[in-house]
C-alpha cells in the first residue's frame, strides 16, 4: 500500500507539472470547434503547450447549466496560462437570471448583466496572471434576426474589451464575410477561387472556414507567445 501511495503522489505530481506548462487555453462553444483543431496544431508546431475546453449551448447566460466563471478560476489556479482565447455566445440569445429576477433578452438590464459577467471573467483571468485575452467576435449569421443579435453582442463585447487593456477583440465577421454585415457561404481564397467557409446551418464554420480563422488568429497570437514563458 505504501508503494501505491507513492505511485499516486508521483502521478499527481506529474499531472501538476504538465498542467502548469499550458501557456494557451482556447475556450468556447461549438462555434470554435473547427478553428481550435487548426490553432492547436499551429501552437504545437511552435512548441507552445496549449489546451482546449469546449461546451455545447450557452456561454454566459446559463451558469446553472455550466459555470464558466468557476471553470476559469480552476484553469487559472491549475494551469496558470499566459494567453486565453474565447469564441462563444451564439446561443446566448435568451433570457437570463440576474439579481434574483428574469432579465428579458434585448433589454438594457440584460445588456448590463451580460457586461458584468464579461468583466468578471476578464478580472478572474487578469488577476490570476493571464497576460493576454483575445475575444473572437461572432461571425455573420444567415438568419436575419440572429445576425442582428450577433452584431449587437459583438458591440457589447467590444465595450467591455475597451475597458480592459489586457483584452483585445478579433473581428471574425469581417474576415468571414464578403460584404460587411452580410452572411457569406463562400469567400474568395488566396487564389481567388471560392472557399466554402460556413456549414449548412448558417451558424458554424466548415473545416476550411476554421482553417482560415485559425490562420488569422495565429498572426495575432504568434508575437505574444514568441516571448519566453513567464517564470
Amino acid at each position: 500500500m505504501k508503494h501505491m501511495g507513492w505511485a499516486w503522489a508521483l502521478l499527481l505530481g506529474c499531472l501538476t507539472v504538465q498542467a502548469t506548462e499550458t501557456r494557451v487555453w482556447i475556450f468556447g462553444d461549438s462555434l470554435v470547434r473547427e478553428t481550435s483543431f487548426t490553432l492547436r496544431k499551429m501552437l504545437a508546431e511552435a512548441n507552445v503547450p496549449a489546451d482546449t475546453f469546449v461546451t455545447l449551448g450557452s456561454a454566459w447566460t446559463r451558469p446553472d447549466l455550466f459555470d464558466w466563471h468557476a471553470k476559469l478560476r480552476e484553469i487559472v489556479k491549475t494551469s496558470k496560462p499566459e494567453l486565453v482565447l474565447f469564441m462563444m455566445g451564439a446561443s446566448d440569445r435568451q433570457n437570463m437570471m440576474g439579481n434574483g429576477q428574469s432579465l428579458a433578452f434585448g433589454s438594457a438590464a440584460w445588456d448590463a448583466e451580460y457586461a458584468r459577467r464579461l468583466d468578471s471573467a476578464f478580472e478572474i483571468l487578469t488577476s490570476g496572471g493571464v497576460r493576454h485575452v483575445i475575444y473572437v467576435g461572432l461571425p455573420d449569421l444567415r438568419d436575419e434576426e440572429a445576425n442582428r443579435y450577433a452584431h449587437h453582442l459583438n458591440e457589447l463585447i467590444q465595450t467591455r474589451v475597451a475597458a480592459n487593456p489586457a483584452v483585445r477583440f478579433f473581428d471574425a465577421a469581417k474576415l468571414l464575410s464578403r460584404k460587411p454585415g452580410q452572411f457569406s457561404v463562400f469567400i474568395p481564397g488566396k487564389d481567388g477561387m471560392p472557399v466554402l467557409t460556413r456549414s449548412s446551418d448558417g451558424v458554424h464554420l466548415t473545416p476550411q472556414g476554421g482553417d482560415i480563422l485559425a490562420q488569422a488568429l495565429w498572426t495575432e497570437i504568434k508575437p505574444l507567445v514568441d516571448k519566453p514563458a513567464k517564470p
